[in-house]
């Protein structure tokens, strides 16, 4: 079922100026974004046709086994459980994932709280450093110059079927990357993240009443220039759901190696 929703993006007042905005509190959200009212398709019945290097999103059948509330078990899963997933789901060479976040109906940190404006986790400017930085921390003997890579949300559902503030995503097949601004989530200098400015053409899309067992993988950065490289996304309230229990999710984010040499990885148009 398709949804009626409001959505907030950051205000146009930002392409016009020389610093970037700060979007960290509830507070700041507010001042630095709007509103618009979108339509947010249901891609349920359209999962056949969906092309992660097109669309740059697909939903999966995935049961991680992981106790998402005990950190050590996370910490572990990363590699042992949502790595290989990700190398299966893609056709990865190789798969490193050293990052999470837990977020439920708490909202006590604005930074674990369910993100209601449409934003990108990484930031404009890519050299390619962080990539390597990953590759080194992890171990992995390589230079990253030496293949394709591409970053991916794992986004999880646990204990129970996600009825309200669901995930929705744009279609990076209707996003210029180029529409993009930084912004600072946080007083640290490497915090920085980018926003897409608000275009009519955006396509978004959700999964309705997703269940644990179910994952959605979907990119963030790819370096080749001949695939899907991003899909802002973000929360919203569905006004003919009303109120729920809310939503518990947890959302791993991978770097993915592809080899140059190789042809393009097979990617699965049914679920893993």
């Amino acid at each position: 079922m398709n949804a009626q929703a409001k959505v907030r993006y950051v205000n146009d007042e930002w392409r016009e100026r020389d610093d970037i905005p700060y979007i960290g509190t509830k507070e700041t959200r507010h001042a630095n974004t709007s509103e618009y009212d979108v339509v947010i398709t249901d891609a349920r019945d359209l999962q056949d046709s969906l092309d992660l290097n097109h669309q740059g999103f697909m939903l999966a059948d995935f049961t991680a086994n992981i106790d998402f509330r005990d950190e050590s078990a996370v910490r572990r899963g990363q590699q042992t459980v949502i790595a290989p997933f990700l190398c299966e789901f893609t056709g990865a060479k190789a798969a490193f994932v050293g990052s999470y976040i837990l977020r439920t109906e708490d909202q006590s940190s604005y930074l674990n709280a369910y993100a209601r404006f449409v934003h990108t986790d990484y930031r404009i400017r890519n050299d390619s450093e962080v990539e390597q930085r990953v590759l080194d921390q992890m171990g992995y003997e390589a230079n990253i110059s030496d293949f394709d890579y591409a970053w991916f949300n794992v986004w999880l559902p646990f204990d129970h079927e996600v009825k309200q503030n669901a995930l929705a995503l744009i279609d990076a097949s209707t996003f210029n990357p180029d529409e993009r601004l930084d912004y600072r989530f946080s007083d640290s200098t490497n915090a920085i993240a980018s926003v897409p400015t608000y275009n009519e053409d955006h396509q978004f899309y959700y999964f309705s009443n997703m269940l644990p067992g179910e994952a959605l993988v979907f990119k963030q950065l790819d370096s080749r220039i001949d695939k899907a490289g991003m899909c802002p996304h973000t929360a919203f309230y569905d006004t003919t759901v009303g109120e729920a229990p809310g939503r518990r999710s947890i959302e791993f984010r991978g770097l993915c190696l592809f080899d140059r040499s190789s042809s393009d990885p097979n990617v699965p148009s049914v679920p893993f």
